[in-house]
């Protein structure tokens, strides 16, 4: 009997970046999101922008950071690493 290729074991996939899953965002970023990206509060977001080492959009009342300004802040804080 013929196993069909639906019914084989998925072979586990290797977890995505940070880089990686950046990429895939579509749309942009929330504070309480970068935030989460990058493991630190919402207020540290908060200072990176009115620092301007944080690129961001006011939108209404509330700042948006495109995922790809997101990965170069984080490249750019990155010691010891070469891309």
């Amino acid at each position: 009997m013929k196993v069909s290729a639906a019914a084989e074991t998925p072979t586990p996939q290797k977890p995505l970046s940070l880089m990686e899953r950046l990429a895939r965002e579509k749309g942009m970023l929330t504070v309480m999101a970068a935030a989460l990206y990058v493991c630190v509060s919402d207020e540290t977001i908060y200072r990176e922008i009115k620092s301007f080492r944080l690129r961001a959009t006011r939108i209404g009342g509330t700042w948006r950071i495109d995922p790809s300004e997101l990965a170069d802040y984080i490249r750019r804080r990155t010691i010891g690493v070469s891309t």
